[in-house]
């Protein structure tokens, strides 16, 4: 019973631990933007700069637009407001997607 308290005891302690805080949700938004405008734009000269300057504005607002809960060994993210934020799980040094708008494109 010893061992099975004790490993509940380091598990939550690392989790705890890699909790990512609100800098690292505003790195992963970055990396996000740049990849999903890389993949809308192309892989040009022009489709990077396009993805630079969106990751970089994506970095820089992802304080004001991001809602936190920390809940000690993990946090949920919500972007944006309104009917239908986006929604992530910060646990253990990742983020996990929970939700978020539906595409409104078609099929071609």
């Amino acid at each position: 019973m010893k061992k099975y308290f004790l490993f509940l005891l380091v598990a939550l302690g690392f989790l705890a631990y890699t909790n990512p805080g609100m800098d690292d949700f505003a790195e992963f938004a970055r990396d996000r933007s740049q990849e999903a405008i890389r993949e809308e734009v192309g892989d040009s000269a022009i489709g990077r700069a396009l993805a630079e300057f969106g990751s970089s504005l994506a970095n820089d607002f992802a304080d004001d637009l991001t809602e936190r809960k920390n809940y000690v060994v993990c946090s949920v993210y919500q972007v944006g407001d309104g009917n239908e934020p986006w929604s992530f799980l910060g646990i253990a040094g990742r983020f996990v997607r929970l939700g978020g708008p539906k595409s409104t494109g078609t099929a071609d």
